[in-house]
């Protein structure tokens, strides 16, 4: 299972995988597609980590990706990461991947200076995320994010069991 991680710099992407993978905190922001692997309940994922910063974005946006699952990120303290969803849309709709799964976790709920229900309902319906993960990840330890990922997997699993066609 594929998964790219979007959203806009600052708001979590790199720490969600890199708290998974029980790596460290990362030092600055992200600059280049990063690429990780682990298995979760059974299933190989491959997450892609794309840099939040629009113009580094642009260029990697360019390869041909085919991913299964897109996580996108927003900060509640920071409205404008709810608004520039939109912009991640778009360039979801660029790589040919807007039809895909997507889930959203919303970062920094410790410091939540927008009500973030209120902002979700604003979003454009074809953006509908499948399920909404309210986190502080700074305060959630390697088991408790890798909860979140386990669950979207799962997710994604179910529905794609329902979906198959038989042979």
């Amino acid at each position: 299972m594929r998964v790219a991680l979007l959203g806009d710099g600052g708001v979590g992407k790199t720490t969600f995988i890199r708290r998974i993978m029980g790596l460290g905190e990362s030092e600055g922001a992200t600059t280049k597609l990063e690429v990780y692997r682990l298995n979760v309940d059974g299933t190989d994922v491959v997450v892609y980590d794309f840099p939040g910063q629009r113009e580094l974005f642009e260029s990697i946006s360019k390869l041909n990706f085919d991913v299964d699952v897109i996580i996108m990120f927003a900060d509640a303290s920071d409205m404008a990461t709810f608004s520039n969803l939109t912009y991640w849309y778009s360039k979801m709709i660029d790589m040919g991947i807007s039809s895909k799964p997507k889930f959203l976790v919303v970062n920094k709920m410790d410091i939540e200076l927008v009500d973030p229900d209120i902002i979700i309902s604003t979003l454009p319906s074809i953006m509908d995320p499948i399920a909404v993960f309210k986190t502080s990840l700074i305060n959630m330890d390697q088991r408790e994010v890798a909860g979140i990922l386990g669950e979207i997997v799962r997710m994604v699993n179910r529905y794609s069991n329902l979906t198959a066609k038989p042979y």
